[in-house]
């Protein structure tokens, strides 16, 4: 099974002082149902690691209008209820011009903090300087998306896809810890409407999305993870090896040394793997 093992450049993310959120991640992850094996994750010797969520927002927390990091909140209202999801739009914005999209999930309980968490970390100002469009959607009422609350995730797309020029009219779907296991969730849900898969870490949350992963024929799948998050690190090499039999692209990534949020991760690294997977299917 091919896998790489690589190690990357650290660096730092601004604002992070409250260890409040580290609560709510490991809350929201253990209330979350899984696939064989992710019952355990609240255990995983990966979570000493934590300290890189150290500083993210409370979860109860109310979030402002517009939020730090070049992103601002909005709400998506149908007869079918509500979702607020934060929006990042390019430096320079045009909307004369198409640009590339990514939707991106976060992790935890999934909250607006959660999102921030994200913005702040992988998808802030290092996508809007790119030219990229980044929807970020928070869990509505706090359930969780793939465990009932992606409803509205179809609706969020036609939305953006009707706002703004999305290149191929399709999306990059993103998303960390639980966010990962979103992300497979909704790009398993929807695969016309994605053009990559990238999680760190993530997996395919239930045996029912277990048995629907040749729905990702044709979208390129990327996975991170943390070599100590060592039940994460299996649940990704499972996955991997579903998805090689089934000839779909995929590549897993361990980190070495690192834990279940590698901070390897943070700035750069996320979009640039994103514009050379966008660089490989030109749409």
């Amino acid at each position: 099974m091919a896998q790489r093992h690589i190690g990357m450049h650290q660096t730092g993310t601004a604002g992070w002082r409250s260890t409040l959120g580290v609560m709510a991640l490991l809350v929201g992850l253990a209330g979350s149902a899984g696939f064989a094996g992710l019952a355990g994750l609240a255990g995983l010797a990966g979570f000493a690691d934590l300290a890189g969520l150290t500083g993210l927002h409370a979860a109860g927390s109310a979030a402002p209008q517009r939020a730090g990091g070049g992103h601002e909140y909005r709400e998506l209202r149908t007869a079918e209820g509500a979702l607020r999801y934060a929006l990042a739009l390019p430096d320079d914005f045009d909307p004369s011009q198409t640009y590339p999209a990514l939707l991106a999930f976060p992790p935890g309980p999934q909250t607006e903090p959660m999102v921030d968490a994200g913005f702040d970390r992988y998808w802030g100002p290092q996508a809007s300087r790119r030219g990229w469009i980044v929807v970020s959607p928070a869990a509505p009422g706090g359930q969780i998306f793939h465990r009932g609350g992606d409803a509205l995730i179809p609706t969020l797309l036609d939305r953006i896809a009707s706002e703004f020029r999305i290149e191929g009219g399709t999306f990059h779907v993103a998303g960390w810890s639980n966010g990962g296991r979103t992300a497979f969730h909704v790009a398993l849900a929807h695969p016309a409407r994605v053009r990559s898969l990238v999680v760190l870490p993530g997996g395919p949350p239930t045996e029912a999305d277990v048995a629907r992963l040749a729905n990702l024929q044709g979208i390129p799948v990327r996975m991170f993870a943390g070599g100590r998050d060592t039940e994460w690190v299996r649940v990704m090499q499972d996955t991997e090896q579903r998805l090689k039999s089934l000839e779909i692209s995929v590549e897993t990534t361990v980190l070495p040394g690192e834990g279940h949020v590698p901070p390897s991760l943070d700035g750069e690294p996320i979009m640039r793997l994103l514009e050379e997977l966008r660089a490989r299917d030109p749409r």
